[in-house]
């Protein structure tokens, strides 16, 4: 028991991941929140443009002042989802993290047809369910490679264990 907590400390930090436990649901949460700032910081930025256009005083504010607030809205929540990127990288590999942002598109997509009365084409649609395909593949092949990584060391620490 001692060798191995010699050996573990051993280890330089580049060597040991970080061993603080993320429950899954922590993950899913920091991706859903990620994905919430991601099409909030898009709609204030698309309020700021639409508020700069009009030229009008909305509520007694003028539509530069509105169109500030906006902008300053926009890089808040860009702000925030690049501070729950960083978190989320240390628990994800990257090559999953980035395709699971594409996500965020689709979100985008659906909040511009809903609020913001922009068409959704065929094209669009067929966009979205090709990111979801290509996400779930991505997602597929972790998954998979993470039960190869699982058998592998499994069989190497039981010809560890007959020598």
């Amino acid at each position: 028991m001692k060798s191995k907590e010699v050996k573990s400390e051993a280890q330089g930090p580049s060597e040991r991941p970080d061993k603080r436990p993320y429950k899954k649901n922590t993950v899913a949460i920091l991706l859903l929140l990620s994905y919430l700032c991601l099409t909030a910081g898009q709609v204030s930025a698309k309020l700021a443009g639409m508020v700069l256009s009009s030229k009008q005083v909305i509520s007694g504010i003028p539509s530069p002042q509105l169109a500030l607030a906006f902008a300053f809205g926009t890089y808040f929540f860009f702000l925030l989802r690049g501070l729950l990127w960083v978190f989320l990288l240390r628990k994800l590999k990257l090559v999953l993290a980035y395709p699971l942002m594409s996500i965020g598109y689709i979100l985008v997509l659906a909040v511009s047809f809903l609020f913001f009365k922009e068409p959704l084409t065929v094209g669009k649609m067929a966009g979205a369910l090709l990111l979801m395909t290509g996400v779930s593949l991505v997602s597929y092949g972790e998954v998979q490679q993470k039960k190869a990584d699982e058998k592998s060391n499994e069989k190497g620490s039981e010809k560890g264990s007959l020598l």
